[in-house]
């Protein structure tokens, strides 16, 4: 099996890169920005570009690329998720790949206080949400087309953490670290998460599945409430003299829009927005009803949670004092 991972250089790409590596499986990172920790494994490669091309040698597509900040264009979106699943599916059919791993969203589900499963309606709330559901629709379509040959593996996975990323998580263990933390709401809401080492692992094991059509979200359990998650994060880095602070949903959300409003008149973007706000003090409660194999995820959250903070803030890599 030869591999083409489309969107590798990323820390989610790096961690599978190197899953694959250890288990001598052939493969080249496709990305626009090289990869450092595996410069003989890279080629340049544009997702939405219609002249990147591929070489005849690969069997199986991994794409990993996505534009998915909240304050990102419309049209970018449209250009990385939407687009590049087309030009995706088209260099499949061209070079007779019959295999693609898709990671998509939870996102596409929309907010809800109630859990969701694969069998849940998709309700995206937001641009993100709305151009990962349509890039599944156009894989879906790519497998239809010969489906007695084609496997399709589309992965839905919740919010992913871990050593080197700059979302969501690192930005709240970041906010505490510093003392000065404002709790919007009670804590109270259950955020289902993932491990950037398990979905690494996850990915790695779909390698094994057969033709057909494969859709799972990926969650690791058991679920956290954001308190649980700040009295980990507050535990972990021994803060004494933590100051934590509660602010009513509604001001919240309010002061949210006001944000928005700001960054609208000046162009700025800012760390907080009604989209954040809205997403931290949501329930995620993600489940999963689909199960293509046995699959016991390496690391569990507590430790996930512990090793990232010391890679990011205990140790010589810490970025932000």
């Amino acid at each position: 099996m030869t591999i083409a991972i489309i969107g590798g250089s990323g820390f989610l790409g790096t961690s599978l890169c190197r899953i694959l590596k250890d288990n001598d499986k052939s493969f080249i990172n496709h990305d626009i920005e090289e990869s450092l920790n595996f410069p003989n494994n890279y080629e340049y490669f544009s997702v939405h570009d219609k002249a990147s091309n591929l070489s005849d040698k690969f069997d199986t597509i991994i794409n990993l690329a996505a534009v998915h900040r909240d304050d990102e264009k419309k049209e970018d979106y449209k250009k990385v998720n939407v687009e590049g699943a087309r030009n995706i599916c088209n260099l499949a059919s061209e070079k007779s790949i019959n295999k693609i791993i898709f990671t998509s969203t939870v996102a596409i589900y929309g907010f809800s206080n109630d859990p969701i499963d694969e069998d849940f309606d998709p309700n995206p709330f937001n641009e993100y949400g709305r151009s990962k559901l349509q890039a599944e629709e156009i894989y879906k379509e790519w497998q239809r087309e010969d489906p007695i040959n084609r496997s399709l593996v589309i992965i839905r996975p919740t919010v992913i953490f871990g050593e080197k990323n700059r979302g969501n998580v690192f930005n709240l263990i970041k906010q505490i670290k510093s003392k000065f933390f404002v709790m919007i709401g009670d804590g109270n809401n259950i955020k289902s998460m993932s491990y950037v080492e398990n979905v690494a692992q996850f990915l790695y094991q779909c390698l094994e599945l057969k033709e057909g059509l494969y859709i799972k979200n990926y969650v690791d359990k058991p679920d956290l409430r954001t308190k649980d998650i700040v009295k980990i994060v507050q535990k972990s880095l021994s803060i004494k003299g933590f100051k934590k602070f509660y602010l009513p949903v509604t001001l919240g959300l309010f002061a949210g829009i006001l944000v928005d409003l700001f960054s609208l008149l000046t162009g700025k973007k800012f760390p907080i927005s009604l989209i954040r706000i809205k997403k931290f003090t949501s329930n995620t409660i993600i489940n999963s009803n689909n199960n293509f194999f046995d699959f016991k995820p390496p690391v569990n959250l507590e430790t996930a949670l512990k090793k990232t903070i010391t890679y990011e803030f205990k140790s010589s890599n810490e970025t932000f004092k």
